[in-house]
């Protein structure tokens, strides 16, 4: 019998993407402000966490 959309891989995490992205707009602060709560909260692992703020500051 099929499971659903997590794949039986545990709990059902979203990326990053799906999670929506920080807007354009918004401040680098902001944007790791966002991140670090998705990471808070679980929707964002560690090492996704890590990477995406090191996008961000690559940018500043």
């Amino acid at each position: 019998m099929p499971q659903g959309r997590g794949g039986g891989r545990g709990r059902c995490r979203p990326s990053a993407a799906a999670a929506g992205p920080p807007s354009a707009a918004s401040t680098p602060v902001e944007q790791l402000r966002q991140l670090a709560e998705l990471r808070d909260a679980g929707i964002l692992s560690e090492e996704e966490f890590t990477a995406k703020k090191a996008e961000i500051l690559a940018r500043m």
